[in-house]
């Protein structure tokens, strides 16, 4: 996705903002780690980022940045553990026991229905504040097995090279 040599340019000029200067190979390996950020994007990503780093920013808040501005703006934002929990308690109250609830994403619907939606439903309202705890920690683990998940699909590309991966660590494992 992009030119490397677009996406050099655009980190070599921000690598001027920051007091801390870069090496050139680090700008190089920068530019190859982000491989799926198109150079214009890479550019507001890092104007964004400037504006309140003093440093120049690590690959994975770069990372972070991009998936942030673009949830933004495809309007594909993750919801925060307070709008999940809403949609949670709207469920509860619309669906009940006797309709099978909808929700927003995958990462909400595997926090909720891990949970036993029998049980939530039927969760007295004076234990809400711990159920709620408990399906913050699981919805934070299903943010973070999804975005793990995103990552490995992207470093391990195509069906061949996780094949290929999958070889090489049984054969590592065999040594």
């Amino acid at each position: 996705m992009g030119k490397i040599e677009d996406r050099t340019a655009v980190l070599s000029k921000y690598n001027l903002v920051f007091p801390t200067a870069l090496k050139p190979e680090a700008i190089v390996m920068y530019a190859d780690i982000l491989d799926d950020i198109e150079a214009n994007e890479l550019d507001a990503i890092l104007k964004k980022i400037s504006r309140t780093n003093t440093f120049f920013p690590s690959v994975a808040e770069i990372i972070n940045a991009h998936e942030s501005m673009d949830g933004d703006a495809n309007g594909t934002h993750v919801k925060s553990i307070g709008e999940a929990w809403q949609e949670v308690l709207k469920e509860m109250h619309d669906a009940f026991v006797y309709r099978k609830p909808e929700f927003s994403s995958n990462e909400i619907k595997n926090a909720a229905m891990g949970m036993g939606w029998m049980e939530l439903c039927q969760t007295l309202e004076s234990d809400l504040p711990t159920v709620r705890a408990q399906f913050e920690r699981r919805y934070k683990d299903e943010l973070s097995r999804e975005k793990d998940k995103k990552q490995n699909n992207h470093v391990l590309g195509e069906k061949n090279n996780k094949q290929l991966f999958t070889k090489k660590v049984k054969e590592i494992g065999h040594a």
